[in-house]
């Protein structure tokens, strides 16, 4: 899904994230592609 990925990509993309939610977006991501 094409908005999900967007919204994964974004957090990704937030250094000020916590390690762990930068991690759990990852790995989503990858189930996603």
């Amino acid at each position: 899904d094409r908005t999900a990925s967007l919204a994964l990509a974004e957090i990704l993309k937030k250094k000020d994230e916590h390690p762990m939610v930068r991690h759990e977006a990852a790995e989503a991501l990858g189930s996603i592609a």
